[in-house]
């Protein structure tokens, strides 16, 4: 299954604009989630989140906050590998080409 998907990051852009620490999964030209850099005075990390699935998927936790840029990271690629095996009438991808992959919410598009 490895062979078959490829998470790219790539900068997050917004009205024409990136900004430092603001990336975007990118699986088969499909936007799977993003990581941020957070600064709230003492909490600073970053804030990721995972975009596919619905219903039964959507009951896992799918967005979070890590210290680290690469654990916030890992969080997506395992929410995007849980996805593509969760059965796809319960909300996964398993099954599913990826312009059948549903967003569960928060998309920028």
């Amino acid at each position: 299954m490895s062979e078959e998907y490829e998470i790219k990051w790539e900068k997050t852009v917004i009205g024409g604009r990136t900004e430092p620490g603001d990336w975007v999964a990118i699986v088969q030209g499909v936007e799977v989630g993003r990581l941020y850099w957070f600064d709230a005075g003492k909490r600073k990390g970053y804030n990721w989140s995972f975009y596919l699935g619905h219903s039964d998927f959507r009951g896992d936790f799918l967005s979070g906050f890590e210290e680290e840029l690469q654990p916030a990271a890992d969080k997506i690629k395992a929410a995007f590998w849980r996805f593509v095996a969760y059965p796809g009438e319960k909300g996964g991808g398993a099954g599913k080409a990826p312009g059948q992959w549903q967003h569960g919410y928060g998309t920028r598009a």
